[in-house]
């Protein structure tokens, strides 16, 4: 996945890209400011997701080469303490991105 870093730089939402077996393959620039060190490449998302988490991942990357969002869910290991973030799950080649927006609000 060369230069997929530069390619999803220049976007502002949080960017996480894994291959079919669930390995992070890029992330952009906002996702490493808002998530550190701990979404890195070559970590596996089924180490870092909660387990439910990573299933709604892991049925989307057994689907079909389709590709397009699947889904958009609120995947709770993702966000922050007192944000909300909404995830686009999309298949793309033969891997998946995360794609989330943080809307700022505090979660009541």
């Amino acid at each position: 996945m060369a230069g997929a870093d530069d390619m999803i730089d220049a976007v502002s939402d949080l960017v996480i890209a894994a291959d079919a077996a669930g390995i992070i393959a890029a992330t952009s620039r906002t996702a490493r400011a808002q998530f550190g060190t701990l979404f890195q490449s070559g970590q596996r998302l089924e180490g870092i997701l909660a387990a439910n988490d990573y299933a709604l991942v892991r049925d989307v990357l057994r689907e079909g080469p389709a590709a397009g969002p699947k889904a958009v869910v609120r995947l709770s290991s993702l966000t922050p303490p007192g944000r909300t973030i909404g995830w686009t799950i999309v298949r793309y080649d033969d891997g998946v991105a995360l794609i989330g927006r943080d809307d700022g609000a505090a979660i009541p």
